[in-house]
């Protein structure tokens, strides 16, 4: 899937037009870049617009434009299995057309990269590859001093912390977690300090809250209330300065938990020796500028509204008022397996935070959605799902003022190996079959003249193997039972293709 671009001659040329590729079925396979506070001031090479995603072995990068129609712009193949997590690092660089991101794989390697946003080349930095077992998930920070803090959960039952300019080849810390895995994790700095804080959240239904002293991490916490798996964190500031973490669980609720410094408190483990969580001994001390601090940890709310298991999380990332001023959105953003999403927000007068929006399937062969995101300005919203697909949601503003949730397009393609493909005759349209047990149909849309899936003349219940056009609008495949059927397009079909893309 590396992107290919070479001379043949002196007037020949060729470089990669369209790529399509499904999304890996793991929870953490989707980041959207966070390094611009509107989205409206992405310009040509993306802005606030580009989001990254895994594809089998490979890492893709996708642009989504003004007109709401994404598309990938970049990929390259990092691993040498399948990645299950990527995650966008913002650091501070003299050149704005410079990004790194963090993945990781069924490989046991954790990848650090860069990509160009003129070229749109992505560029391996390190790659740490001492894990014992798959990553699961990861991320990263950046110090005052510019260098990167990475974190990675992995198979093996260890969170190792590595820092690249450092060692290239080995952790700086490992943290092993018994016989238990931890399937979610957040790196970040503590209330506004330069103290990074680790949060897991694992099998056990357990939040453990790491602070960084003196170099190493040591446990601070470990929140109670979920009743299964964690399978997402996300952290956020207020703009009183608070931190709010928010968790979401197999056990169909999402919990959000405000962090806050308490000077006046002072933690008394004694008083709490079954560790149940109450809420004046939820406290815990960290070394700040050399001063000890006591922060503590309260319950801000249960949201329950998802009827399956919630695996996705995201806060709405922060926006500039009319005055210039940072400020951020009291909304989240949650994904389940009951294929839906849902946007939570307080109420303005009690202050109760309630379901704002819920969007998603009804019907259909799908098994829900594992991951969410708010685009950098939180007018898209975006999940994927266990079939590889893309659901994408803009926000729109009609002539009278009014602001609705519309579908929007998104990228798509098999999450199957691809066994053949077939070009229309006039070369206006493009067959392929999967092992997904799926024929599709790409086609450049007739908007934007970029290539997108239009159709699948079939879908069947067998890998399907072969493929062959008979005419413009006829073709024969083959499956895995040793049929092979033919297929004539239906002039509804041929109606909507039309309307869609220059197919004639």
């Amino acid at each position: 899937m590396n992107n290919i671009s070479f001379e043949l001659s002196n007037t020949l040329s060729a470089k990669t037009a369209f790529t399509s590729c499904g999304c890996n079925r793991t929870p953490s396979s989707v980041h959207w870049l966070q390094d611009s506070q509107n989205e409206n001031q992405a310009e040509e090479h993306g802005g606030g617009g580009l989001f990254l995603y895994a594809a089998r072995n490979s890492v893709a990068v996708v642009l989504s434009e003004r007109n709401g129609a994404p598309r990938v712009i970049s990929s390259h193949s990092l691993h040498k299995d399948r990645v299950n997590c990527v995650r966008w690092l913002q650091k501070s660089t003299n050149s704005s057309q410079l990004c790194y991101f963090l993945s990781g794989g069924v490989d046991k390697a954790l990848c650090l990269c860069k990509y160009h946003r003129k070229t749109r080349e992505i560029e391996s930095v390190c790659c740490f590859k001492d894990s014992q077992s798959s990553v699961i998930c990861c991320d990263g920070l950046t110090l005052k001093s510019g260098q990167f803090l990475l974190a990675s959960a992995c198979g093996d039952s260890y969170v190792r912390i590595y820092q690249p300019d450092k060692d290239a080849e080995k952790a700086l810390q490992s943290i092993k977690f018994g016989t238990g895995f931890i399937l979610s994790l957040q790196l970040t700095f503590i209330s506004a300090t330069s103290v990074p804080v680790l949060v897991c959240g694992g099998d056990d239904a357990k939040i453990h809250i790491f602070i960084q002293q003196a170099g190493q991490f040591v446990k601070a916490i470990s929140l109670h209330g979920h009743e299964d798996w964690i399978r997402g964190l996300d952290f956020t500031t207020d703009d009183k300065g608070d931190m709010l973490l928010a968790s979401c669980s197999q056990d169909c609720f999402v919990r959000i938990w405000r962090i806050t410094e308490s000077p006046n408190k002072v933690p008394d483990p004694s008083q709490n020796p079954s560790g149940e969580i109450k809420l004046k001994e939820n406290v815990f001390v960290a070394e700040v500028n050399e001063k000890n601090v006591t922060f503590s940890v309260t319950v801000e709310t249960v949201l329950y509204g998802h009827e399956g298991w919630v695996y996705g999380i995201h806060w709405h990332p922060k926006v500039l008022d009319a005055s210039g001023t940072s400020r951020q959105p009291m909304k989240l953003l949650t994904a389940s397996m009951d294929k839906t999403m849902i946007i939570w927000q307080p109420d303005a007068d009690t202050g109760v935070w309630e379901e704002r929006l819920r969007v998603g399937e009804v019907g259909g062969n799908t098994l829900g959605l594992y991951g969410c995101q708010f685009s950098a300005g939180g007018r898209t919203i975006l999940a994927h799902g266990y079939h590889g697909a893309f659901t994408l949601w803009n926000l729109t503003t009609s002539s009278s003022g009014d602001e609705h949730w519309c579908r929007g397009i998104a990228v798509s393609g098999h999450f199957g190996d691809v066994t053949d493909i077939a070009w229309d005759p006039e070369g206006h349209f493009l067959l392929s079959t999967s092992f997904d047990q799926t024929t599709r149909l790409f086609a450049p849309w007739k908007e934007t003249g970029n290539w997108y899936e239009m159709g699948r003349p079939q879908v069947h219940g067998y890998d399907l193997q072969c493929l062959a056009m008979l005419g413009r609008l006829s073709f024969a495949s083959g499956a895995d039972e040793k049929v092979v059927r033919v297929f004539q397009c239906p002039l509804n079909f041929l109606e909507n293709l039309d309307k869609l893309c220059f197919w004639c």
